[in-house]
């Protein structure tokens, strides 16, 4: 009887406008007791309770009202009471705003306008005589460089070409966008100790966007900053982030990254990707800290870089490597992965991985190994099988009886 099934279940209801979130575990073998082979008459030995979360949504300023099981980072908790309100995009009707970076023309006569982003165009359009503002362009991940081509209708020879070049990176936020999230909690075992986190990300103009947090208990304090930067030539991100309460005292922790986009002409090698970061010894992002917390023996410091390519469309690849060392030791961890993924022939899909561990104080490193494969029958039935060579080997598939879209059979 011990070793009997256990279930989670995640169930939602609605009640007029508002909706819930809740959660339990049932385990019936934990009631058991094989010593004196009797069953508990405790509830809890049976059924795990993880909590219950309410929200309401307006709709109209895509904002999401949580109260409930909620902690400081509006996640359910069953050791919290709290309340938050977030903006995000998807709890309404507010959509993001465009990356609307704008560009003035002049044209002194009738004339075909077409602007061109990497060598493909996105707008063509006639415009009489006149001074404009271009947006709306659709830039891609990376390096984009526009050109604009204006063209008399009266004299078609006759034309003018205009040049821009602008970075685009998928974390940015459009100019004047604004996302937030405020959240007030407090632990059920005691309620006048509470925690506030408030968190602001904003679109300072089309390539800079910036980030603050900011948390705070009756203990302790914790602020932070991140920057995000594009220009042609890469992307600049950076955080710096401080902390000061009673157990640790003042802590501080600074990271930054730069990736590089890929070009275009030169498929073999690209996407790489640097960063560098440390953290004092007394630094922690918890405001809910125990009064006996210690610090930890040393400070931290870290960095990574990768790169990726492809050859043709058969081969892709991809490499990254990252360092760790913490101060009080003479070692350094060390990681390495390399990569790669297989297109032979259509609907089969190949890949690998070799993967090295060295870590501190423990020698020698250690190389594991993943192989795995997919085939795709048709729309409706597909099949996939992983080892790694040396101790498991999973097998997996997936069928959809006639062709229906809402049912599907699966196994593994």
């Amino acid at each position: 009887p011990a070793n009997i099934f256990t279930l989670q279940s995640q169930s939602s209801f609605n009640l007029f406008d508002l909706s819930f979130d809740f959660s339990y575990l049932l385990h019936p073998g934990r009631a058991y007791n094989s010593v004196t082979q009797t069953w508990s008459s405790d509830l809890s030995d049976y059924i795990t309770f993880n909590g219950i979360q309410g929200f309401y949504d307006f709709t109209e300023k895509s904002l999401r009202l949580s109260f409930g099981n909620v902690n400081d980072y509006l996640g359910l908790s069953k050791e919290t009471l709290g309340i938050g309100l977030e903006k995000q995009y998807s709890y309404g009707d507010v959509r993001p705003k465009g990356h609307q970076y704008e560009y003035e023309v002049q044209i002194d006569e009738p004339s075909v306008v077409e602007v061109f982003i990497n060598d493909e165009s996105v707008y063509r359009r006639e415009l009489q005589a006149g001074i404009y503002q271009l947006k709306d362009f659709a830039f891609e991940q990376g390096v984009n460089l526009a050109k604009i081509e204006i063209t008399s209708l009266a004299n078609p020879a006759q034309t003018r070409e205009l040049f821009f070049d602008i970075d685009y990176d998928s974390r940015l936020m459009a100019k004047g966008d604004s996302l937030f999230s405020i959240g007030l909690s407090s632990p059920i075992s005691d309620l006048l100790s509470p925690t506030i986190r408030i968190k602001q990300s904003a679109g300072i103009s089309h390539e800079f966007t910036g980030t603050y947090t900011f948390a705070t208990s009756l203990t302790a304090l914790t602020l932070g900053l991140n920057l995000i930067y594009a220009s042609p030539i890469g992307t600049l991100s950076g955080d710096i982030y401080m902390s000061l309460n009673d157990p640790l005292g003042f802590g501080f922790s600074g990271n930054t990254s730069y990736t590089i986009p890929n070009d275009e002409e030169l498929t073999f090698i690209g996407n790489f990707s640097f960063s560098l970061g440390y953290s004092t010894k007394g630094f922690t992002q918890s405001v809910a800290l125990s009064s006996t917390a210690v610090p930890a023996a040393g400070g931290n410091f870290d960095g990574s870089f990768s790169f990726a390519g492809k050859i043709s469309d058969v081969l892709r690849y991809s490499f990254s490597t990252s360092l760790d060392w913490q101060t009080d030791e003479s070692e350094v961890s060390f990681k390495a992965s390399l990569s790669s993924g297989f297109s032979l022939i259509p609907n089969l899909a190949l890949s690998g991985t070799i993967n090295f561990l060295k870590s501190a104080g423990i020698s020698p490193g250690n190389f594991t190994y993943q192989l795995s494969g997919s085939y795709t029958f048709s729309k409706n039935m597909s099949v996939s099988a992983s080892s790694d060579l040396q101790n498991s080997t999973y097998i997996s598939g997936s069928f959809k009886p006639f062709g229906s879209e809402s049912d599907s059979v699966r196994f593994s």
